[in-house]
């Protein structure tokens, strides 16, 4: 009876590792187009950016990330 218990609670905590896996926002930049889509909080007390990488070939626009000065 105990066993069974302590599978049904390891199971619990296994599928629930899977909802905050989820969850979590794992990416460490962001993608942006403009300046104004970078967050205001990513980088307190400096203005975040948007360092362009590539030329976008779907849409023809320049693609780049967020980042800090």
């Amino acid at each position: 009876m105990a066993q069974i218990v302590k599978l049904v609670y390891v199971m619990i905590i296994f599928i629930s590792l899977f909802f905050v896996a989820i969850n979590v926002d794992a990416i460490p930049f962001r993608v942006c187009f403009h300046n104004r889509d970078c967050p205001r909080n990513m980088c307190l007390p400096s203005i975040p950016y948007c360092r362009f990488r590539e030329k976008n070939v779907r849409f023809g626009s320049p693609l780049g990330l967020c980042s800090c000065d």
